[in-house]
């Protein structure tokens, strides 16, 4: 008898802490912010180019690559590579505001890497986009563009967490 009121007590005690430690997790968590950082599924690389995008027919980068540009409803201006021989948009960036790497990384998941542009300039990577950010290197450090790509052009280094990867 004994033994099943200890059992019983043993599981309502687990059952209690564990409420109270999820409770205090998600308490915590609650104050950081979601991410906007997006891109239109109509701009998103590997789609044709739409109607509603201007094109700097002049811009051509060889004969492959043109530049063109799009206003977003809030006004930021959009920019977009689209590769002509392709007919695909190979890439969208745009100037970020309000965000920081330290919520991007809890919204978006761990990083794939990094690459240190200068001495203080860091583009962060992850599957399809990259963010760049300012040293020091530190979870509250702004975020300042954005950019979504078919692929990038050089392979970034390993993700090693927050550490100062550029001096001052």
């Amino acid at each position: 008898m004994f033994k099943i009121f200890f059992l019983i007590i043993s599981a309502v005690t687990t059952g209690i802490v564990s409420l109270a430690t999820f409770a205090a997790v998600t308490a915590s968590r609650g104050d950081i912010p979601r991410t906007v950082i997006h891109i239109e599924p109509e701009l998103a690389p590997g789609n044709p180019l739409p109607e509603t995008v201007t094109c700097d027919r002049n811009s051509f980068f060889g004969d492959k690559l043109i530049y063109c540009q799009m206003r977003r409803d809030d006004g930021t201006l959009v920019r977009i590579v689209f590769d002509r021989r392709q007919n695909t948009i190979t890439r969208a960036s745009f100037k970020v505001v309000n965000e920081t790497i330290g919520s991007l990384i809890l919204n978006w998941g761990e990083p794939q890497g990094y690459i240190a542009r200068g001495r203080s300039t860091i583009e962060v990577y992850w599957d399809d986009r990259s963010v760049f950010t300012m040293a020091p290197f530190q979870p509250g450090s702004p975020v300042y563009y954005a950019s979504f790509q078919l692929q990038f052009p050089t392979r970034p280094d390993p993700w090693k967490g927050f550490q100062t990867l550029v001096g001052p």
